[in-house]
């Protein structure tokens, strides 16, 4: 009895040996196919290079005022030839229309009214601002020119392609100088004309 229980033991043994030198030899013949399954990556796309490329471009921009003017003509109340010892007035409008009125019948020609321009956000509305008169000289004589008028209306706009332009009239008024002699004298003087944006 003795000898048939070690006997089974050493068989037992001997199976378990053998058992685990074929778990061995399977363990090596696989775990190199496993390893580099594990060192694998799941999404091989993530390491693919992504491709690129540069280009270039400018910036720029281009500042402008918001409203300009400037002057094309002056007004010229034109050459009046007047009497000795007559008064006259001299209406010119911002059409550039004229009439002549006195006690002399003043005849006028080469008449004609400012001009301005103007350049700046289109549609936008504007102001213009003139004096109620002036003084004109010529030597020791004062005249005034007064009624400035302008025909940009009510409300001036900017036209939509970002310019325009209007016309300034005025009347000038010339009294008597005596003497008896006739009134060939030049009178000259400065109009502020402002021009505001709203």
């Amino acid at each position: 009895m003795r000898m048939n229980f070690a006997a089974r033991q050493s068989a037992h043994a001997r199976d378990r040996a053998w058992a685990a030198l074929a778990f061995a030899a399977a363990f090596a013949s696989t775990s190199p196919a496993m390893a580099q399954q594990s060192n694998r990556p799941q999404n091989s796309a993530l390491l693919t290079p992504m491709a690129t490329t540069t280009t270039a471009t400018t910036a720029g921009a281009t500042i402008i005022d918001r409203l300009a003017v400037a002057k094309y003509s002056d007004v010229n109340l034109g050459r009046a030839s007047i009497p000795a010892d007559s008064t006259a007035t001299l209406e010119l409008r911002p059409t550039g229309e004229l009439t002549a009125e006195g006690s002399g019948n003043p005849h006028v020609d080469v008449s004609f009214s400012a001009v301005f321009t103007l350049t700046g956000e289109p549609n936008q509305t504007f102001g213009i601002s003139l004096p109620h008169s002036m003084p004109v000289a010529t030597g020791a004589i004062t005249q005034s020119v007064r009624a400035f008028l302008h025909d940009a209306g009510k409300t001036p706009l900017v036209g939509a392609a970002g310019n325009g332009r209007f016309n300034v009239g005025a009347v000038f008024s010339v009294g008597r100088e005596g003497g008896g002699k006739s009134q060939t004298e030049v009178y000259i003087g400065a109009v502020n004309v402002i021009v505001s944006n709203n």
